[in-house]
């Protein structure tokens, strides 16, 4: 059981690099938008 905590510094640092794949995913999206509007 213990190997599966997980500290506060490890989950901030799983959220954070979530965040960054997801503003990278939204500015792709937006791209593509502006290409298809284009």
């Amino acid at each position: 059981m213990e190997d599966k905590q997980i500290t506060k510094n490890q989950l901030r640092s799983i959220l954070e690099d979530g965040l960054r794949m997801l503003q990278m995913s939204e500015a792709t999206i937006e791209r593509r938008m502006l290409d298809l509007r284009a």
